[in-house]
């Protein structure tokens, strides 16, 4: 839909597409368990554990929800700055953005977003 070419317009800014990245998405469905999010919750875990199967080089939070369950922060704080993301595999850098559909309601903030980007891209563009 909207939010996936928005996503795709947003990785193709720094140079990246869908074909040199992996995308995942924190509730990929209806779980049979309680919705809870945050950092200690099972879909943070399973999460985590998923990432550290990756082991991704840096990794781009987009939304309230995964900061909290990744970032164990608000995204307000968190975003600006850099993450450490411990997983199984240990640590990847993670940079904090706002979800493609946020930004098709508010697309005023559609330049912060591109700010979050290229600090991301320094991450997995070395």
């Amino acid at each position: 839909g909207a939010g996936g070419r928005l996503l795709d317009a947003m990785l193709r800014a720094i140079g990246l597409d869908r074909n040199g990245i992996y995308v995942a998405s924190l509730m990929p469905g209806q779980l049979a368990m309680p919705r809870d999010d945050g950092p200690d919750s099972e879909i943070a875990r399973i999460a985590r554990h998923h990432i550290g199967l990756i082991r991704p080089e840096a990794v781009l939070l987009m939304g309230d929800a995964t900061v909290r369950a990744l970032g164990g922060t608000g995204f307000a704080r968190a975003r600006g700055g850099k993450l450490d993301l411990n997983h199984i595999g240990g640590t990847s850098p993670a940079i904090v953005t706002f979800h493609p559909r946020f930004l098709l309601g508010h697309p005023a903030m559609k330049a912060d977003a591109w700010a979050d980007l290229r600090r991301f891209s320094e991450y997995v563009n070395q």
